[in-house]
Order: structure tokens, then C-alpha cells, then sequence
């Protein structure tokens, strides 16, 4: 997994999938993301602005993020 900070809070997750059958294909979680509070205890959001996927001949399939857990 190749995470890239784009500043601001924003970043990139790049993630490959690897087996036989080709890749994952039962679905689940693919990444956790762990966070820390810069100021006092509160409530926060983490938002996906888009998901991309790609099948085992790196052609680009339909994908949607999942809904949120809480």
C-alpha cells in the first residue's frame, strides 16, 4: 500500500490486491486509516472523494465506496 500526503489533510491510498483467483473477490475491508486529535476530544469525519478499481487486466471497473461504519 502506497499512501501519499497531498497537505491539508488530504490523501492518497494507492492498493493492490494479489492472489489466485485473481485479486480480491469476496469484498471487505481493505484499509483502516488510524487518527489522533490535534486539539481537544471531539467528533470528526474522514470522507472518500472517489474510489477506483481495476480488474486483473488493469482495465477500470465500476466501484462505489462502501457506506459509512458508524
Amino acid at each position: 500500500m502506497l499512501v501519499v500526503d497531498l497537505g491539508g489533510g488530504r490523501y492518497t491510498v494507492d492498493l493492490a490486491t494479489m492472489g489466485t483467483p485473481c485479486g480480491n473477490i469476496t469484498g471487505g475491508e481493505l484499509f483502516t486509516v488510524d487518527v489522533q486529535s490535534v486539539g481537544g476530544d471531539g467528533t470528526g469525519a474522514i470522507e472518500v472523494l472517489s474510489a477506483i478499481a481495476r480488474d486483473c487486466s488493469n482495465d477500470p471497473i465500476g466501484v462505489l465506496p462502501g457506506p459509512s461504519r458508524w
